[in-house]
């Protein structure tokens, strides 16, 4: 029964069968997808379907109740479908193209970042260093009175700092 299998793979190469269970795999992966996407869309034409004779039987909207009725809904709800489908498309290539972007684009933002992490390092100490300047200045004596223009007399009233407790 199983011979023609045994018989198969026996005459491949083992490249040529590693490419052949590759694409045996790949085939399953989107049948799978491909027959979850027909099941969806059958729900979607059944509520589609459904939708019409609800509005009109439970809800009593004012409306014909016809084969063209019930058409045009299955028709727009499988339009929607394919709406949603291709934005779903397009957003999962963007997610694939940002990952790989970030990969690429990586050692770039690396040395960006250990450039930044330098500067801001930079910008820290220079900050530590005029405060300790501003502190020991603080601490400094201070000069009280000013010399007068007309005045000959070279001093200046000295006032020390308040000890700090």
């Amino acid at each position: 029964m199983f011979e023609f299998l045994f018989d198969f793979i026996r005459g491949m190469g083992t490249i040529e069968f590693i490419v052949v269970m590759a694409a045996f795999g790949v085939f399953l992966y989107f049948s799978k997808k491909f027959i979850k996407t027909l099941i969806t869309a059958l729900w979607v034409i059944i509520a589609s379907a459904l939708f019409p004779i609800i509005l009109i039987k439970v809800l009593e909207y004012p409306m014909e109740l016809s084969v063209s009725t019930i058409f045009s809904f299955v028709t727009m709800g499988l339009a929607l479908f394919m709406v949603y489908l291709y934005g779903k498309l397009i957003y999962k290539g963007l997610s694939i193209l940002e990952k790989a972007g970030k990969v690429f684009v990586y050692p770039f933002t690396y040395k960006r970042k250990k450039k930044k992490e330098k500067m801001d390092k930079n910008v820290e100490k220079f900050f530590k260093e005029k405060e300790k300047k501003e502190k020991e200045e603080s601490n400094a004596p201070k000069v009280v009175g000013k010399k007068k223009k007309d005045e000959e007399d070279d001093y200046v009233v000295i006032k020390e700092p308040k000890e700090e407790e």
